[in-house]
């Protein structure tokens, strides 16, 4: 596996309990990670991220500063509707770790989402390294600026649903409580500034050479 390279890690806001409502404050760390593949990751060559208006975020972010066996595949405003029509086109990829971060747009769609995850082909999940990343925080306070009514108690919920019911193929990533007891920032209270954006992804990209996943 080949290295890969961020450049910008996210800005700092210390949070409290989970399901609370966050603020940021502007203040940043800057930071470069490289991470090396370990053995037993080793047979995986290749990122694909699929998402929302989050990765669609985190791929502007980026820009150029990943290495070309990352692919993100997203689109905003997508939910499940869009995740059935796109999913299959992966379906014929092997020996990839393969990102999901769905969820954020229709909530109430989480057992539905598990269902949609859990009928994937077999041979899809049994020769991918598959992940679910779990659905990000929200700055409530100025989420409802934009009208945004998503709290971090319903999505709390919707990863709880998806951790404790999806297929044993797959790991998962809980970047939601990583960013929460951390860091992260919002442009308005739904998407995140460039470095949550690229923290995102190191953190991400940290655990899968790690082998650094959710116990379930």
């Amino acid at each position: 596996m080949k290295k890969i390279i961020s450049c910008i890690l996210c800005g700092i806001l210390t949070v409290g309990l989970m399901g609370c409502s966050l603020f940021d404050n502007g203040k940043p760390t800057v930071q470069t990670k490289i991470y090396e593949a370990s053995d037993s990751a080793d047979r995986y060559e290749g990122y694909i991220f699929v998402g929302d208006s989050r990765f669609v975020g985190m791929k502007e972010a980026l820009g150029g500063n990943v290495d070309s066996d990352v692919e993100i595949i997203a689109k905003s405003g997508a939910g499940l509707a869009w995740f059935k029509k796109t999913a299959p086109s992966i379906y014929d990829k092997t020996g990839k770790t393969i990102i999901f971060n769905l969820g954020v747009n229709d909530l109430y769609n989480a057992s539905n989402y598990v269902e949609y995850y859990n009928n994937m082909p077999k041979s899809f999940l049994e020769n991918n390294r598959v992940i679910f990343m779990t659905v990000n925080p929200v700055n409530e306070k100025k989420g409802a600026e934009i009208g945004c009514k998503v709290t971090n108690k319903e999505i709390e919920k919707f990863n709880n649903t998806l951790k404790e019911n999806l297929d044993k193929n797959f790991l998962m990533i809980d970047t939601n409580t990583y960013f929460q007891l951390n860091d992260f920032a919002t442009t308005d209270g739904v998407h995140y500034t460039n470095k949550t954006y690229i923290g995102i992804f190191d953190h991400a990209i940290e655990c899968c050479e790690k082998n650094d996943f959710v116990k379930r």
